[in-house]
């Protein structure tokens, strides 16, 4: 079957379970349904519990509506999520598909407080200016990203 292109998907959690590495580890898979537009097409997640991955694993479980605190729980069928797939190179040296990360539906989960956001982002504001000026975006002489009365989005 021909690769998919790589990119974010809305996806359907069909199958879940946890499986066995070569090297007798635990690893959660969750097997996903999403449309491209050559058609329906399924794709598998891998995720680690090695010290370094869990936090992603669990997040990307927990997403996929993880029922209870047992990462080795039930999964809610059905439950969309957002895919990023990716192309990689097998063992083999051929190219594949995979299910890189994992993210919940709805865009931003947790926003931080705009005054902290403001403060924290202050020192861009000159990359951000020169980013306009090289491409030409905006008035030449604007303001600084940042006045005392301006609202962020955010």
């Amino acid at each position: 079957m021909e690769l998919v292109k790589p990119g974010q998907y809305k996806a359907k959690v069909v199958d879940h379970g946890i499986t066995e590495t070569k090297a007798g580890d635990p690893q959660a898979t969750v097997r996903f349904s999403f449309e491209t537009s050559d058609g329906t097409r399924e794709l598998t997640y891998f995720g680690s519990f090695k010290e370094k991955a869990v936090e992603h694993t669990i997040k990307a479980l927990v997403a996929c509506g993880l029922q209870g605190n047992n990462p080795g729980g039930d999964l809610k069928i059905g439950q969309e999520v957002s895919i990023v797939v990716e192309i990689s190179e097998s063992q083999d040296g051929k190219d594949r598909n995979v299910v890189r990360w994992v993210n919940p539906l709805g865009g931003i989960q947790k926003k931080m407080e705009a005054s902290k956001a403001k403060a924290m982002l202050e020192r861009f504001s000159g990359a951000v200016m020169a980013f306009k000026d090289q491409n030409g975006v905006g008035p030449k002489n604007e303001a600084p990203m940042f006045d005392s009365d301006e609202k962020l989005p955010f």
